[in-house]
């Protein structure tokens, strides 16, 4: 499982430019509401989250990032060990993907943030 792919949307086959606008909106929305979702997840369980319009979110803060980076790791998710000292990021998936992100995050940090 590789979190950090850019699962953004696929557009159809379109007709005509208006057409093809419509669905990349329609993609982009979609978009946006799996990043919120996942601030909104990570920010409940304790999280610090940086704000962000990009396709990942920026989360800390740990003692030892590269300790829960591993452990991520080692449950088969991919989050990018980057930023500021402390800190992670995760890329926006597919929803199943963010799913098993999140229950990996909880089974590495027992439940807490750190």
């Amino acid at each position: 499982l590789d979190v950090g792919s850019h699962p953004e949307y696929a557009t159809p086959e379109c007709d005509d430019v208006a057409e093809l606008v419509t669905h990349d909106k329609a993609g982009e929305r979609i978009l946006e509401g799996l990043m919120l979702d996942a601030q909104q997840r990570l920010s409940d369980d304790g999280f610090t989250v940086a704000e962000s319009d990009a396709n990942f979110v920026l989360f800390g803060t740990f003692a030892d990032r590269h300790e829960v980076w591993q452990g991520l790791v080692d449950r088969g998710v991919l989050v990018r060990e980057t930023g500021p000292l402390g800190w992670l990021r995760v890329s926006i998936g597919t929803p199943d993907e963010m799913q098993a992100f999140h229950t990996a995050l909880q089974e590495v940090t027992d439940g807490q943030a750190r």
